[in-house]
């Protein structure tokens, strides 16, 4: 019997993580990145109509099927709030807030990580166990060129 609990209670947590993620960004939405680590769910979405003048892009956290942090906290264009940088052996995805800096940084080969920073000093450093390379991405990468936040 307890076998039979283990079993459907890892089940449902696996359906509400995966819940989790099919709902970060709606149906009228565009996935441009995403990370499932330590029980949460991290992901970058994007209005359908985003381009060079229109649209938004936004940065989430969930815990679960509940928002946890949205940034921006509204639907704004993501020029001049995030930046996509082309590294020598990947990519990351910058962005600040309050005065913490965040940093995705998704490698060519390996995990990708996620570096929460405040005054240079590192309080964060989450490490995917499950996630998206997009950010790597040719394409991805020309997407958010026409929409301004990645200079090639």
């Amino acid at each position: 019997m307890n076998t039979l609990r283990t079993v459907l209670g890892c089940a449902l947590l696996a359906f509400c993580v995966s819940g989790a993620a099919q709902d970060a960004c709606t149906q009228s939405e565009r996935q441009i990145w995403s990370c499932e680590a330590n029980g949460k769910f991290y992901t970058l979405c994007a209005s359908s109509d985003l381009g060079p003048q229109t649209g938004y892009m936004q940065y989430r956290v969930y815990q679960k099927a509940a928002l946890e942090f949205a940034y921006p906290a509204s639907h704004r264009h993501p020029r001049g709030l995030f930046k996509l940088s082309l590294l020598s052996k990947g990519a990351a995805m910058t962005f600040s807030n309050g005065g913490y800096q965040y940093e995705i940084y998704e490698p060519l080969a390996g995990s990708t990580e996620i570096a929460v920073t405040k005054a240079r000093k590192k309080l964060a450093d989450i490490r995917c166990s499950d996630f998206s390379d997009t950010l790597t991405l040719t394409s991805t990468q020309d997407f958010l060129a026409t929409v301004g936040i990645y200079e090639k």
